[in-house]
């Protein structure tokens, strides 16, 4: 069968993007002349070549592929598995600290004290509020004698004073980022520590 016969499209182009073309086929195996770069390019392009999607393009501009998802499906089940596994011993750690007095104290006098935002303001605070709820004055300045006496005196509970500082270490253990104690001087220099959580 003959060859169809070919036509002449011709192309308008700037003098110096002619001369680029030239030099590209002639640093390029791949084209024998600029013609045939001219028709290679625009049948790339017809395939898909430049698409962001490649050649095998793409339906409505989403990327198809034929995939075994079956290993993926798997792995994020078992993943799923994982994390429903660790939410239980979360859970469970979380019921063992609920029985736990010292535990259950120490969440007590985490709502209790001061959240700031730097522990410099609890201690820098100069203590001028004389006459608060022992409670507010807690939630003002976390001074830990304060939260001693609240526990061991104020309150209906019978605690101990080395239950609330056992609590209060489990605190600072449990929290080491956010649970600081900061010492407090006061214009005598009396010595005082406070306790607070940082944001």
């Amino acid at each position: 069968m003959p060859e169809p016969k070919r036509v002449t499209v011709p192309v308008r182009v700037h003098p110096d993007t002619r001369d680029d073309w030239h030099d590209y086929v002639e640093k390029e195996n791949e084209w024998e002349s600029v013609s045939d770069l001219i028709r290679g390019s625009v049948e790339r392009e017809i395939d898909g070549w430049y698409s962001p999607y490649g050649p095998a393009g793409g339906v409505n501009g989403e990327l198809t592929a034929n995939v075994d998802l079956g290993p993926v499906m798997d792995q994020l089940e078992t993943i799923s598995d994982d994390i429903g596994n660790l939410d239980r011993r979360m859970s469970d750690i979380e019921q063992s600290k609920i029985n736990d007095p010292i535990a259950r104290l120490a969440m007590e006098i985490r709502e209790m004290i001061p959240l700031v935002d730097d522990s410099d303001i609890v201690k820098n605070l100069d203590p001028s509020e004389a006459g608060l709820p022992i409670h507010e004055y807690i939630g003002t300045y976390g001074d830990v004698e304060d939260i001693i006496l609240y526990y061991t005196e104020e309150d209906e509970r019978d605690v101990t004073e080395m239950q609330v500082r056992q609590a209060i270490d489990r605190l600072k253990n449990d929290l080491p980022g956010s649970i600081e104690i900061v010492t407090y001087r006061d214009e005598n220099q009396k010595v005082s520590k406070r306790l607070c959580e940082v944001r």
